[in-house]
């Protein structure tokens, strides 16, 4: 689970904020319980309109029209932040729920 207190440690700062996410996302994301990042305005409806985005690493500009039960991680890159996030616990091996992919998977 990706909460505040991850976050935190990895941003190396307080987050006020309550965070608990499964999946790391893109706003068009249909995985529930995804964290996303939003740097661009023109993505505000989208993610706004997608109910499976819990928390969203978003700039303080664009953070005001965020809807109300997204949690905002306020930081001033959100691309970066995301995938230095997912690569961290990638390299950490934080691996608590298995794959998506079917057991009935075949490679061709």
């Amino acid at each position: 689970m990706i909460n505040a207190q991850t976050v935190s440690d990895f941003l190396e700062k307080k987050i006020n904020t309550d965070i608990n996410c499964v999946y790391f996302g893109l706003v068009n994301t249909d995985i529930p319980n995804s964290l996303s990042f939003l740097d661009d305005e023109k993505f505000i409806d989208t993610l706004n309109e997608n109910s499976n985005i819990t928390a969203v690493f978003v700039t303080k500009h664009i953070s005001g029209r965020l809807r109300e039960n997204v949690a905002a991680i306020i930081v001033d890159d959100p691309r970066y932040y995301f995938y230095s996030l997912l690569n961290h616990l990638l390299v950490n091996n934080y691996r608590k729920k298995s794959s998506l992919i079917s057991p009935t998977l075949v490679f061709v």
